[in-house]
């Protein structure tokens, strides 16, 4: 995966792709422009010449090498809310970046924390209410005595 911009554009898709298919034999060369936000791709064909790979129909590209899908999409990264290189796998589900994962995790956290106080709340109201029940059995079988059955 290259970035480049529009200063290096030119070597990315000349020198550096001739070198990456010819004399290492890189299975696929990706390109992405961060400010143009474009993709594009390189599958190595037999005679060592990369030949393009066709975006599927919402834009992304299959890596068969690494087994995932790149795109352009929105996403977090490095504090900046915005469009970026993304990674997809094969069934569409985005991954995410290691803020997004993490954020993720830590509202995941947080929902479980909330779910624990509202599960310790119910039990104490229901320990309440069986005290409750449990007095008003003491009293009434005081006054009327015990219940048979």
């Amino acid at each position: 995966m290259e970035l480049t911009s529009s200063s290096i554009a030119s070597v990315d898709r000349g020198e550096k792709k001739r070198i990456y298919g010819k004399v290492l034999h890189v299975p696929e060369y990706f390109i992405y422009d961060p400010l143009g936000h474009g993709i594009e791709a390189y599958r190595l064909g037999p005679d060592l010449e990369y030949e393009r790979i066709a975006p599927g129909p919402d834009g992304r590209i299959e890596s068969r090498t690494l087994k995932l899908w790149f795109g352009v999409g929105p996403g977090r990264l490095m504090g900046y809310d915005g469009t970026f290189l993304r990674m997809y796998e094969a069934d569409g589900k985005i991954l995410p970046t290691a803020e997004e994962a993490k954020l993720t995790a830590e509202a995941a956290k947080l929902k479980a924390e909330e779910e624990k106080k509202q599960a310790e709340a119910a039990k104490l109201k229901a320990e309440e209410k069986s005290a409750d029940l449990a007095a008003r059995l003491a009293a009434y079988e005081q006054q009327f005595g015990p219940l048979k059955g």
